[in-house]
């Protein structure tokens, strides 16, 4: 793989296709609608942390609409005080 398509987690260089497939293969295979939110910073890294909503089969416009509803109630993604990033 590209250099960009690896990523380190905990030292470890990981495709980054396998970790994202880790969060969202199983909807894939089920059918389930879904999407991931920003939902703000982890306090101890600064790092952008995300939200994933999955609705019932059929209820893509439910899932949807509860990701922007969440998105309106987030007010800022700026990083904790005393992380770098």
């Amino acid at each position: 793989p590209e250099t960009s398509d690896v990523v380190k987690l905990a030292g470890r260089d990981y495709v980054l296709a396998d970790i994202v497939a880790r969060n969202t293969s199983l909807f894939n295979i089920s059918g389930h609608p879904a999407v991931t939110v920003p939902s703000g910073l982890a306090p101890s890294t600064g790092m952008p942390v995300g939200l994933q909503i999955v609705a019932p089969h059929w209820q893509d416009e439910l899932c949807l609409r509860v990701a922007v509803a969440f998105e309106k109630r987030i007010t800022s993604l700026t990083a904790p005080k005393g992380t770098t990033g």
